[in-house]
């Protein structure tokens, strides 16, 4: 069945900044493997695993149509029933009641700068049911429009797993009137991380960088970035990093590729 767009509700985020912003470039190492790829995805044809409708897509809606022909694949493979979880969520995009949102998250994880992709950013899609304003699905889609993670609110279930992935507010701290470049941002360890899912907020400032957590604000040294392959080449080593730090208000976070940063915390 073709899927329509444009008979879906979708709401465009409004975030800050117009553009994703990275805290460094990634190595050429990789860019033939990239380009090979790329030019699979491009090529694919209907029928095929790679096949998107809209290959890398440009716009918000072009993203969720992705994922919807995506995700619709893997559920006509499967064997059996299929589960109440997906069977809601169709049943709601199918009935026209489907509203999404969705927003662009930076990717500061290793992956940024993976032999496969140089993601930079990825689209997080939110759906809501019009018939009761619950957000009843979040997923994340690369910039290729591949799905890489895909949750469902159980609908049998406790939903508190669910509840705790609320997506906070892209603002900044009242006492920043000059920030600027706001955005979401998906990071990782080895101390503090910002799921995929569950994104945290990231901003600029007096030529620094800021990231606020569940809360809390870190101010991160991004000009003094560490090597994870050198801080954590061996479990030995690990060990050593995280014991000298042992206590000590500070955390760490990674930017992307092989660069992590130091996140000190300040008041908001």
């Amino acid at each position: 069945m073709k899927l329509l767009i444009s008979l879906l509700l979708l709401v465009p985020s409004l975030p800050l900044t117009a553009e994703v912003w990275t805290a460094g470039d990634c190595p050429n190492e990789h860019a033939a493997e990239r380009a090979e790829l790329k030019k699979r995805l491009l090529a694919a044809e209907p029928g095929s695993e790679l096949y998107l409708p809209h290959p890398f897509p440009a716009t918000d809606e072009q993203a969720v149509e992705d994922f919807l022909v995506a995700h619709r694949r893997v559920i006509d493979r499967q064997e059996g029933d299929v589960l109440p979880d997906d069977r809601r969520f169709f049943e709601t995009v199918d009935a026209g009641q489907a509203r999404f949102v969705v927003s662009r998250v930076a990717n500061w994880t290793p992956s940024r700068c993976g032999p496969r992709y140089e993601t930079n950013f990825y689209f997080l899609v939110r759906v809501f049911d019009e018939r009761n304003g619950e957000e009843i699905t979040r997923a994340a889609i690369a910039d290729s429009g591949q799905i890489f993670q895909l949750m469902h609110r159980p609908e049998n279930k406790s939903d508190a797993a669910f509840a705790i992935s609320e997506l906070p507010k892209l603002h900044l701290p009242a006492s920043f009137g000059r920030a600027s470049a706001a955005q979401y941002v998906q990071t990782t360890g080895p101390t503090l991380r910002c799921p995929a899912l569950k994104p945290c907020i990231a901003f600029k400032s007096g030529g620094r960088t800021y990231l606020s957590v569940r809360s809390r604000l870190y101010r991160l040294e991004t000009e003094e970035p560490i090597s994870y392959p050198e801080s954590f080449a061996t479990p030995r080593a690990r060990a050593a990093f995280l014991a000298v730090r042992e206590g000590r208000p500070e955390a760490v976070v990674s930017l992307g590729g092989d660069r992590m940063a130091l996140a000190i915390p300040v008041a908001p």
